[in-house]
């Protein structure tokens, strides 16, 4: 095994970054679903996201995330057998589900995919 194989490309973030465990789905541009996925964390800029896909995605994809019920267009930046790391094409919203307090995500809601929050 060479001593790059599983070496990966380093980016400096600007954006906090959350962890978290919530089902999406990787997409193609055109909407046409990849894979489904695992999100394992989360910015306003970029997540990163486990899968099972075995096939080479492409560098442009949409990822739909459930609970925050938006689909965001990224760019693939590394990627390895069963991670890739996206960067958002825009950036997005992460407030309605940051837990000031804590300053974390509400990642008992992620989890489950829904906010569970009472009005």
């Amino acid at each position: 095994m060479s001593l790059f194989s599983r070496q990966k490309t380093v980016v400096v973030r600007g954006e906090k970054r959350y962890p978290t465990f919530s089902c999406v789905d990787v997409l193609t541009q055109d909407g046409d679903l990849i894979a489904e996925a695992t999100l394992r964390d989360i910015s306003a800029a970029g997540a990163l996201v486990r899968h099972a896909n075995k096939h080479i995605l492409p560098k442009k994809i949409s990822l739909r995330i459930p609970v925050l019920e938006q689909t965001v267009n990224a760019t693939v930046v590394w990627s390895s057998e069963t991670e890739i790391g996206l960067r958002f094409d825009t950036m997005i919203d992460l407030s309605p589900l940051v837990d000031r307090k804590r300053n974390r995500l509400e990642t008992v809601a992620l989890h489950f995919g829904r906010t569970n929050r009472s009005a």
